[in-house]
């Protein structure tokens, strides 16, 4: 009885259920015809005079020719701004909508939705010799690998860039923008119907100015970093976007990003694992989002207390009936599988809690490093997290802490990593000293 009258509820949602399903798409048409009607009622804008600025309106690329001749150019100059405009809520892959492209003496709309063959845009940006400048750009460059299984080259990021100029990371383009050129862009539009044709001139104009100003920044940029001396720290951070496995699935990277994962004995936390790779399966079978088909929440909760019914998975919270009659089968399989294998197949690993004492001194640890990095004009948030440093302490205080610790590798072993062990092992000392209206440090020898 308690099954069917859950199946009755189910058959028939709530009104502010069925509001809040049609949120996402609801908001994107109110702000996709906001947009439309404020095409006739905004004035058109200037752009300022600057050599590494396009003025005038965009192009738009509707025909293979077209196409064909932008990338020759854009290979003729040997740096380009790229982004995109997509609907991701919808689709297991972001439906790409628009493709902005500029160059110093150009800019381009070049549309997905016209039977066109994008291919040469995807190979612009695998072209070693070719510098592609981005701005937040990992979602605009997964297409790369997915299309021609070739990997991102000579990327440029301006938001990781910025963090290695006395900037925060994360920081909007917007703010940038405005700072080193001085212009103020419009509205944004966060929420529209990018997949609606024709485009809006305010739709066109927005599109143009996300690339439109990317080369007078980037040039800025590489002016502060070059007087930092940071331009190599920057360029390696830039090159971890060429890794492949950035924009693969990979079920240890969506394990880490679940809250709630922490409290999890290593077999439940196997068992979560191989039901994050489940609801993959299943949505890229029917391309869905895999956190629309089934939230977060809901693969914790079977994790935690395992179901071993298609009834008791129904009964979830959060949970759609329909997934749970379609797949509920293989949930349980997958469960029983897990919960039957030995126990000593599971790593131990090192316990996550931490002692009130462990937690005043990770606490201050990470302090120092986030006051360390300022002081070298990085912003902390590019180094890593609380955790990060927590495993370092954990590492070194269990006798396990090797070259492998993430704050011991590369530019940031450079920075953090040699203060870290300097204090450690060596006796040295920060010194921390405020000039100029900003906090300065360096890593001395001895201790005062």
């Amino acid at each position: 009885m308690r099954v069917r009258r859950y199946l009755v509820m189910m058959d028939a949602p709530s009104p502010r259920k069925r509001r809040r399903r049609r949120d996402r798409p609801s908001r994107r048409a109110e702000g996709h015809q906001a947009a439309q009607e404020a095409a006739e009622l905004e004035p058109d804008r200037s752009v300022p005079e600057h050599p590494l600025i396009p003025a005038g309106s965009p192009e738009l690329i509707t025909t293979a020719d077209a196409l064909d001749e932008l990338a020759a150019h854009v290979r003729s100059v040997g740096s380009f701004a790229y982004d995109t405009e997509f609907i991701g809520e919808e689709t297991y892959h972001p439906r790409f909508c628009l493709i902005q492209i500029a160059t110093r003496d150009r800019i381009a709309l070049v549309d997905p939705l016209a039977e066109l063959d994008i291919t040469p845009v995807w190979e612009l940006i695998a072209d070693p010799a070719c510098e592609t400048i981005v701005h937040a750009g990992q979602q605009d460059l997964e297409p790369v690998v997915r299309f021609i299984d070739q990997a991102p080259a000579a990327i440029f990021d301006t938001q990781i860039a910025a963090g290695f100029v006395d900037r925060p990371y994360p920081l909007g383009l917007r703010q940038l923008v405005e700072e080193f050129v001085g212009e103020r862009l419009g509205k944004a539009l966060t929420f529209t119907r990018w997949d609606r044709r024709p485009l809006s001139k305010v739709h066109l104009r927005y599109a143009a100015d996300d690339v439109r100003y990317l080369p007078a920044v980037r040039a800025a940029l590489g002016d502060e970093l070059a007087r930092l001396g940071h331009e190599a720290w920057a360029a390696e951070e830039c090159a971890g976007m060429s890794r492949t496995s950035l924009y693969r699935f990979d079920p240890d990277a969506r394990l880490t990003r679940i809250m709630g994962t922490h409290q999890l004995r290593p077999r439940k936390t196997a068992l979560l694992r191989e039901l994050i790779i489940l609801r993959d399966d299943i949505s890229r079978a029917q391309d869905q989002p895999p956190r629309t088909l089934i939230k977060d929440e809901v693969l914790v909760r079977l994790a935690r207390n395992p179901a071993h019914t298609v009834d008791e998975i129904g009964e979830i919270k959060h949970m759609p009936w329909p997934v749970a009659e379609a797949h509920g089968q293989r949930i349980i399989e997958i469960t029983e599988r897990i919960l039957a294998l030995p126990a000593d197949q599971f790593p131990r690993g090192q316990s996550k809690l931490e002692t009130p004492i462990d937690r005043v001194r990770i606490d201050s640890l990470w302090t120092l490093v986030c006051a360390y990095c300022l002081g070298r004009a990085i912003s902390p948030a590019l180094v890593g997290s609380r955790t990060r440093v927590a495993e370092y302490y954990a590492q070194a205080r269990s006798g396990t802490l090797d070259g492998t610790n993430v704050l011991l590798q590369g530019w940031r072993g450079e920075l953090v990593g040699e203060m870290l062990e300097g204090l450690r092992r060596d006796g040295a000392a920060v010194h921390l000293s405020w000039s100029d209206e900003r906090l300065r440090s360096a890593l001395t020898p001895d201790p005062p």
